[in-house]
């Protein structure tokens, strides 16, 4: 080995985290090392930390290359073809367990992708201090590489900006094919990378705040949808400011209360500073407190209270929004500076029925979205052209839909008119362009437009948890687009890691996937954050039934019936489950009840398919799934992917409904 005068980065990792300039260095040079390696049709094999030298001028040097292997002279040079040539030729297993990738551990043969993955777990540990798959022994270690899902490195990491973690992310997939063809790939993304940097956010990671929910001191207590939306319209302006971070309405309204744990929210929501503050509103007067507070000491920097008529309120937000912008010595532009021009309605009524909306559409249940309709409608009486309002709308109806509370055809052409109509008042709108694209999606199935509103979303939005997580549950995954699905929803994950609707979708994912395991995971976080979530409940059973566990899911399933008031979904499920089960009565007992409840309620078709499914029934299945059709359920787009009709999947006629759907065969 050649000697070079300095240390190894293993000995410089246990000496403590890295600034992240200097890491971000380190890491461009490693890619620059493995290139080189790269272009001599050399891979490693065996990247490590102990294996990565750092001179005392801060130099880096790839060593020990005593796996390396030389690939065959008369592979073609192309870039398109050399991934696949730089190949291990003997498949055998080479290296140091921690640090190999998948391919190798199953004893595949290796290529240049091995090398990037083997790079994306040092990269993972030079950012984070901490391994991403690391165990008590080799053995756990190398079963989580190869099965675990991937942690995200921007999530777990404040300080580290999100399109480093999903360079690492991407580096870290899986499948090789998924990955970086090459280290020359990777060195030169990481140039462009930095040289987007601002010169202090090259030093200096992006300031974090969390708005807490405020607390209601009116004489009657009867303003909490007022504290909420306050606290709402705070993050959705300032989440507008580049150069700022600030925790989602999800995560951080988890913290409701007035006294929140200052170390809870720091390692919680991954965040430097709190804005906290209460509400009291009598009549047209109004009294708000605001407090910023450091929570690494505990003590406000700065304190505000605001005596105000109700009329002022959109200059008070602009106040509060201004001062957290000189406090925290965020750099903005003028064209960056946070606004609420572009969001206020013409009077205050209208936008304290917005609010209500709002409240209520938040809570998610079937009761409460259809009082945020009515909510959202009051607020467009006051003012027609209330643009929040009329995607409000579109939400709600939108929601209603493809929770099944309401004919599809009833609320989708209702959605649809709400969204273009918001969206002829303010183009690139993130929440109405969201709503349209799902009705493309699920109504229309139109896969193509959904697609291209999802990204208009995303694009006008990056910071949209939503959009990433509607673009992967309702577009991505029907068309049997995993991989993407699974990097829209991380981005959900970074963006609301707190949010028990995006950790179902998360094991959603997986579960279409037939990935039951992660999706066990998944559904077992969400419900340590709340025990009665029926809905993670509903799909924990439906994995337990994935991996033929029919007692377990039972169970899940009876408890997800009680927890969401007999919803149709989970008793069609139960019933499904009674019925593989054995207990045919039960199962059909159940069916009983969901026809009996689709005399005053819509009841989507789909769900009887269920239970017919699990009674072996098919011709009854594809006869429920026509219905279905016919009322253009919304529940049908997960049908290719759904695990349970794996028992029909070779029948004919799934084939050909599927292709109706325009799915089946892929859609990418």
């Amino acid at each position: 080995m050649e000697f070079v005068e300095g240390q190894t980065l293993a000995d410089k990792l246990n000496a403590g985290p890295l600034p992240f300039g200097e890491a971000l260095t380190i890491a461009i040079q490693i890619a620059e090392g493995v290139a080189s390696a790269h272009d001599r049709e050399l891979i490693h094999r065996d990247l490590k930390p102990n294996n990565i030298m750092i001179s005392q001028t801060g130099h880096v040097k790839v060593m020990d290359f005593g796996l390396a292997k030389q690939l065959p002279q008369d592979a073609e040079s192309d870039d398109t073809t050399r991934s696949a040539v730089m190949q291990t030729m003997d498949g055998s297993l080479v290296g140091t367990p921690a640090y190999m990738s998948p391919e190798q551990i199953r004893g595949e043969r290796a290529d240049a992708r091995s090398d990037v993955f083997a790079m994306g777990l040092v990269y993972f540990h030079v950012f984070s201090g901490v391994h991403p798959f690391k165990k008590n022994t080799t053995q756990a270690t190398m079963g989580a590489i190869v099965y675990e899902q991937t942690p995200v490195l921007s999530s777990s990491t404040p300080h580290v900006p999100l399109e480093l973690g999903e360079i690492v992310s991407r580096m870290l997939m899986k499948d090789p094919a998924n990955r970086y063809p090459s280290a020359g790939e990777v060195r030169d993304e990481l140039i462009r990378f930095r040289s987007r940097l601002a010169p202090s956010a090259k030093a200096f990671s992006p300031r974090t705040i969390a708005i807490l929910p405020f607390v209601d001191l009116s004489p009657d207590r009867d303003q909490e949808f007022f504290c909420d939306g306050l606290a709402e319209e705070l993050i959705t302006v300032l989440n507008t400011l580049d150069g700022l971070r600030v925790a989602s309405r999800t995560s951080s309204f988890r913290f409701r209360g007035s006294n929140f744990d200052t170390r809870e929210v720091r390692e919680g929501l991954k965040v430097e500073t709190v804005l906290e503050g209460s509400v009291r509103k009598a009549q047209d007067k109004i009294r708000i407190v605001v407090n910023l507070v450091d929570l690494e000491t505990g003590f406000p920097v700065w304190s505000q209270r605001y005596d105000r008529q109700l009329d002022d309120i959109f200059k008070i937000q602009d106040e509060i929004a201004e001062a957290i912008v000189q406090k925290l010595k965020v750099s903005i532009s003028s064209v960056n500076a946070p606004k609420w021009v572009e969001n206020s309605p013409d009077n205050i009524r209208a936008y304290e029925s917005y609010l209500r909306g709002r409240y209520y559409w938040n809570k998610r249940t079937e009761e409460n979205l259809k009082r945020s309709v009515d909510f959202f409608q009051k607020a467009l009486g006051d003012d027609p052209d209330y643009a929040l309002a009329l995607a409000g709308l579109a939400e709600s109806y939108v929601t209603l839909g493809f929770y099944g509370a309401l004919p599809p055809s009833e609320v989708m052409p209702a959605a649809r008119q709400s969204a273009e109509r918001a969206l002829a008042r303010r183009h690139e709108m993130p929440e109405a362009l969201n709503a349209l694209a799902t009705i493309y999606a699920v109504y229309d199935w139109d896969w193509a437009s959904a697609e291209r509103n999802f990204k208009r979303a995303i694009g006008a939005n990056p910071n949209y948890a939503a959009a990433y997580q509607w673009y992967a549950i309702n577009c991505l995954v029907p068309c049997g687009r995993f991989t993407e699905a699974r990097a829209a929803i991380q981005r959900a994950l970074e963006l609301e890691p707190l949010s028990l609707t995006v950790l179902a979708t998360s094991g959603l994912v997986s579960y279409y996937q037939h990935e039951y395991e992660p999706a066990i995971t998944e559904y077992r976080k969400a419900l340590e954050l709340d025990a009665n979530f029926g809905i993670a409940h509903y799909f924990l059973g439906q994995a337990y039934l994935g991996k033929g566990l029919i007692d377990e899911a039972v169970a899940e399933l009876e408890q997800s019936v009680m927890l969401t008031n007999r919803s149709p979904e989970c008793v069609a499920v139960l019933g499904y489950a009674y019925a593989l089960s054995g207990n045919r009565s039960a199962a059909e007992e159940l069916a009983r009840d969901l026809q009996t409840r689709s005399i005053d309620r819509y009841v989507s078709p789909v769900l009887f398919a269920w239970i017919h499914l699990g009674l072996g029934d098919h011709d009854q299945v594809f006869a429920y799934l026509e219905q279905a059709y016919q009322r253009r359920a919304a529940d049908l787009i997960w049908l290719p992917v759904r695990p349970a009709f794996d028992a029909i999947r070779c029948d004919p006629r799934f084939e050909s409904f599927c292709k109706r759907l325009g799915l089946g065969t892929g859609c990418s």
